[in-house]
């Protein structure tokens, strides 16, 4: 009975490693799959941070690109004002002297009318 009770306890004993063995292998897993998430949601983190970075760089980019487009038109649209005003003033004053000549040539034509007239019309002789 010696015997049996020793064989029961060897392998009560077996089975009690083979439990801690597999127990301890199954905490040695989850162990490493918690250090190896753990580092892969640092990795993120970091990829996360440096996307981010670079985002805040192109905003910047952007911004500044926006603010150089309002510069060029508010210029732009100075310098065309400044166009059209002074084609105003040029055709101003062209129209001023073409009005001017238009004026002495009217003068003109009357007058040389006036002396057709007295052509085609000699005075009468007066009577003596």
């Amino acid at each position: 009975m010696e015997k049996r009770v020793w064989k029961v306890f060897v392998l009560a004993v077996g089975i009690a490693a083979i439990i801690s063995i597999a127990g301890c292998n199954e905490e040695n897993l989850n162990a490493k799959k918690s250090r190896l998430i753990a580092d892969e949601n640092r990795q993120l983190k970091e990829q996360l941070e440096q996307k981010n970075k670079e985002i805040e760089k192109h905003k910047q980019s952007l911004d500044k690109c926006a603010k150089e487009k309002n510069t060029l038109q508010e210029q732009l649209q100075g310098k065309t004002d400044d166009m059209v005003s002074e084609l105003f003033d040029i055709f101003g004053e062209t129209l001023k002297q073409l009005e001017q000549e238009n004026e002495d040539l009217k003068v003109q034509i009357e007058k040389l009318e006036k002396e057709l007239q007295e052509l085609k019309n000699p005075p009468s002789p007066v009577p003596m």
